[in-house]
Order: C-alpha cells, then sequence, then structure tokens
C-alpha cells in the first residue's frame, strides 16, 4: 500500500498497487479495521474505462467524499465518488526535463484548488549529489470546480515532490520532498505559496545547507514520503527510509519518534508510506 485517506465517516480508504487485473487499487475498510470492500478497477487499455484507472497511482485526496486522483501513466486528473464511479475528468500539463518526464506525484485538495506535486526519476541518474540536479520543484495547481490548469510554483526547497496535505482550514500546506529530506509547511493563500518553514533537520557534516541530507538522529529525516497535521496543528511525519514516524509542533521541533532507523519486518514500521490523522 502507498496512500491512505479517510471520508466524513470515518472509513479508511488505502491505495494498492494491483498485482492481477481482477485485482482494486482502492481497499476500504472500517474504523476499526474491518475490510468493507475494494474500488476502482485495473484497465490497462486505452481509452480507459473511466470507472476505472490505467496503472501508476500512488497518490490520492478525498474532499468532501470525492476522490481526487491522477492517473500517471496518462496525465489525466479523476474525480471518483465513493464507489469509485467517474464523476468527471482532464488532462493535466506535462512537464519534462533532461530527458525525463516529470510524473505527477503528491495530490492536495481545498474548496478552490487542487494542487498537484511532480515527480521524476532524473535525479537519480545525475552524478555525485542527487539535490544538485534541477529537478522536480514544481507543484501546479488547478481550478477544483472546472479541473482547469491555472500556474505552476516553484521553490529551491522542493526536489522530488512526494505526498502535499493541507490543513483542514485550507491554509496551510505540507510539501514532502524526497531528494532533500525535509519536510515544507508553507502558508497557502489563493493561488500563492509562500516561503518554506522547515521540518528536519540538515545534517550536521552538511556545509552546503540548502542541499539537504539526510541523516538518522532524532529530527532528521531520510527521504520523507508523506505529512499530515494533527488537530493541534502538529505535524506527523513518515521518514519513509529510516522507518519510523516522527512528530514535530508547528514551529519544527521535534517532539518524539515512533519506530527504529533499521529495516525491521517485525515493526512497527518497515519503509512507511501514507499517513493520515483524524481529528482525534
Amino acid at each position: 500500500p502507498y496512500w491512505i485517506d479517510h471520508d466524513s465517516k470515518g472509513n479508511l480508504y488505502v491505495m494498492n498497487v494491483p498485482k492481477y487485473y481482477s485485482d482494486k487499487f482502492i481497499q476500504v475498510f472500517k474504523p476499526d479495521g474491518t475490510f468493507v470492500k475494494g474500488i476502482i478497477g485495473y484497465d490497462h487499455i486505452y481509452p480507459v474505462d473511466k470507472n476505472k484507472l490505467s496503472g501508476g497511482q500512488r497518490y490520492f485526496d478525498i474532499y468532501n467524499d470525492q476522490i481526487y486522483v491522477v492517473e500517471q501513466s496518462q496525465f489525466n486528473l479523476r474525480v471518483l465518488d465513493l464507489n469509485g464511479n467517474h464523476i468527471r475528468n482532464r488532462r493535466i500539463q506535462r512537464v519534462s526535463y533532461g530527458g525525463y518526464e516529470h510524473k505527477p506525484a503528491g495530490i492536495a485538495v481545498t474548496e478552490n484548488y487542487i494542487y498537484i506535486g511532480l515527480f521524476s526519476d532524473f535525479q537519480r541518474f545525475t552524478r555525485y549529489y542527487s539535490a544538485r540536479a534541477p529537478g522536480t520543484r514544481g507543484i501546479q495547481i488547478y481550478d477544483r470546480k472546472t479541473l482547469r490548469y491555472i500556474k505552476s510554483a516553484y521553490n529551491v526547497n522542493w526536489n522530488g515532490v512526494q505526498g502535499l496535505k493541507v490543513n483542514n482550514d485550507g491554509t496551510k500546506l505540507l510539501v514532502s520532498s524526497y531528494y532533500f529530506h525535509r519536510v515544507c509547511v508553507h502558508t497557502i493563500s489563493g493561488t500563492d505559496i509562500g516561503s518554506c518553514q522547515q521540518i528536519g533537520g540538515n545534517h550536521p557534516g552538511n556545509s552546503r545547507q540548502s542541499w539537504g541530507w539526510y541523516y538518522r538522529g532524532n529530527g532528521y529525516l531520510y527521504s520523507p514520503f508523506a505529512a499530515d497535521f494533527d488537530s493541534s496543528g502538529n505535524i506527523y511525519v513518515s521518514d519513509t527510509n529510516n522507518h519510523r514516524v516522527q512528530k514535530f509542533n508547528s514551529s519544527g521541533t521535534h517532539l518524539g519518534t515512533l519506530g527504529g532507523t533499521s529495516a525491521n519486518y517485525s515493526g512497527p514500521f518497515y519503509v512507511p508510506t501514507g499517513i493520515v490523522l483524524d481529528d482525534d
């Protein structure tokens, strides 16, 4: 499983990667963990059945009990109901750099806007430190009601944007920067994204602080995949390659760690990805 979110009743929706054509992309569970059903089938033939997805999806967001998801292979922004039925869709902007196409990644939805992050394997093939690559430092912004493209935003603190998350009142945006090993907290107003308040420290031996560098100590991150706010404004980060979840306050001060820094199948975490918190 890659991503997780909940509806207004607290039911959990978990994004999987189907192994067979008969599998479903999203598994639905009750708040107590009881399995309910699988929704949204897989279709590899173009044009894709509107009630199915074409593959490559990792991220989605539930807003007003509708599922917003981007088909990575088709560059298609889709809106579905909670049973996986098609509501509307629109093609999104395609971006490439250095011969590598940037795929849509994280998605976050507010009352008026949709934010879509960009991610590419370009950095993996860049000599020396991947963070030197200019790479994927963009977020595309779309109108929620029409799905129309509005603009793109760029920030030097992003590199390999993964998960995006907006707080409940739509004023703060979390951006997980996979290659810079940090999470940015941004104030958002309309289509304007403010400066980065960094969550996760730089490696103490890193003299080029603008790059970001992974580290295993508490308060540091190693390729974070996602983050979320709790009802008090604290931030929980899925510290993916450190196999743990870390908690920070709204100022970025480290408050606690759950899990370890080695890959341990016995838990509690092994390469955690999506994370979601309820109001409790």
